[in-house]
């Protein structure tokens, strides 16, 4: 089932190798909506793949599908690697030559070599963190130099330091923690319940999706999935961070409540009640693409969406 939608939206992305910086949210408007069909939780793109992670299925898998340039047809993976850890945040390192994965359960994060980048079917070795914090890890992104990872789960930032580039089990510690509850997003709204983030390649942006309680609700305790943009003074420093912009996934992902019965029995106009998953950028940073973690409790959809 493919859905063709329109509405005021969205953002930019994370290439490590590329220097060009990515449009603003507000520049960008859903462009393609597809039912995955698969147990959607996290997006990640290579320069020729999709790869979604999926959480409650067996083995719960990471899945690759041929990607050029537009939403792709989730009919059949090109690749399926068999994670069974509960994976909720996806991120490439060191050009592609390292698959990382955090998980739900564990508090750790798992590093995958690939004998061919960005290829999910030549996984090999595994490493583990061990525990680095006490919380699952919801969202990752790696600095570009690999000394560094930003871990988002609840209303918090993590920085952690890498006391080897690209190596986790040589020694990972916490630097340095931020809880973005304290700031309001650009609809007025505290951030929080985060999901997934980003960076362009310069670093000077910063994106992370997230569902939290918002005023900008249809009835009581009801909230919605968001996209916020934050500029920073300097690069990869969150303590410099600014709010730019933020787009509201609603109605197309993220019509949830925070109170029982959740998710809510009220009606609603299109249905889609699945909160935001993870979120990654095309190579060029014109295109955001975004997930549901859940499915829509009415129809069993898993919500992928594209924003141009």
């Amino acid at each position: 089932m493919i859905m063709y939608l329109a509405i005021a939206g969205s953002c930019a992305e994370q290439k490590a190798n590329s220097v060009l910086e990515y449009a603003n949210l507000i520049d960008l408007t859903l462009n393609d909506a597809a039912d995955a069909g698969v147990s959607t939780v996290e997006v990640l793109l290579s320069p020729s793949e999709v790869i979604l992670s999926e959480f409650g299925t067996t083995n719960t898998p990471a899945k690759s599908y041929t990607y050029s340039g537009s939403v792709p047809s989730f009919a059949s993976p090109n690749d399926t690697l068999n994670l069974n850890i509960q994976p909720r945040s996806l991120a490439f390192g060191d050009s592609g030559n390292y698959l990382y994965v955090g998980t739900n359960t564990s508090n750790r994060v798992y590093r995958y070599t690939l004998s061919t980048p960005y290829d999910i079917g030549t996984a090999g070795s595994q490493q583990n963190s061990g525990n680095v914090v006490s919380v699952p890890f919801q969202g990752i992104a790696l600095h570009p130099d690999g000394d560094r990872m930003f871990v988002v789960s609840a209303n918090n930032l993590y920085e952690l330091s890498l006391s080897t580039n690209w190596q986790i089990n040589s020694g990972v510690s916490l630097t340095a923690s931020y809880n973005l509850s304290s700031d309001t997003d650009g609809l007025g709204d505290p951030i929080g319940g985060l999901t997934g983030i980003r960076f362009s390649p310069t670093g000077k942006k910063m994106y992370v999706s997230y569902a939290f309680n918002t005023s900008n609700t249809e009835t009581g305790t009801q909230g919605h999935s968001k996209v916020t943009q934050y500029n920073l003074g300097s690069a990869f420093d969150i303590s410099t961070r600014s709010v730019a912009s933020t787009i509201d996934l609603h109605p197309d992902i993220g019509y949830f409540s925070l109170t029982p019965p959740n998710p809510p029995s009220q009606p609603d106009p299109v249905g889609i009640r699945a909160l935001v998953g993870g979120l990654d950028f095309s190579a060029d940073g014109t295109k955001l693409y975004t997930c549901s973690a859940h499915a829509d409790s009415q129809s069993g959809a898993f919500i992928f969406l594209e924003y141009a």
